[in-house]
């Protein structure tokens, strides 16, 4: 298994779907809000992509990765996701755009719409979506990834969302 934080929770909604007989509807919900921050946190490793920090890790690279990692804001990141400016942007980065998207709305239907239903053959069906998502990303080069994790995660100094 990966040690990638997107794989671990990609395997991890995977992993709430195998138990067939004691299998919940909070179960689905959360494998549902593991599908988003998979797409989510794989962005975030796009950010620090080639800034693994060394060993030893100065307290400053530490910190410094840290804050790069975390620097995505959920809702920032979904108004650049739906810009123009992607539109010429690699296929698998906009398919990755869009995903990111949808699954922001599923997460939060998910985790904080009561009256929400969710169905097992769906869930699965979105299993396979974010996967396929990832690997798209994946297979685009890394200075598209990163760039595009640049875009997405920044603001501009005006304040203005470009796209």
């Amino acid at each position: 298994m990966s040690s990638l934080l997107s794989s671990q929770l990609l395997a991890s909604a995977r992993k709430r779907l195998r138990a067939t007989e004691d299998r919940t509807e909070t179960d689905l919900r959360r494998a549902t809000s593991d599908l988003y921050f998979s797409l989510f946190h794989r962005l975030c490793e796009a950010l620090v992509e080639g800034l693994q920090p060394s060993d030893p890790v100065l307290p400053m690279e530490k910190e410094a990765w840290r804050r790069m990692y975390r620097m995505p804001d959920h809702a920032h990141v979904e108004k650049q996701c739906k810009g123009a400016l992607l539109s010429k942007s690699p296929r698998g980065v906009r398919l990755f755009a869009n995903q990111l998207v949808n699954f922001k709305n599923k997460r939060e239907d998910a985790d904080y719409d009561p009256l929400a239903r969710f169905e097992i053959h769906e869930v699965v069906n979105d299993i396979d979506i974010v996967e396929s998502a990832i690997s798209g990303f994946d297979d685009c080069d890394s200075s598209s990834r990163r760039m595009f994790a640049l875009f997405v995660a920044t603001k501009p100094r005006s304040g203005k969302v470009n796209g």
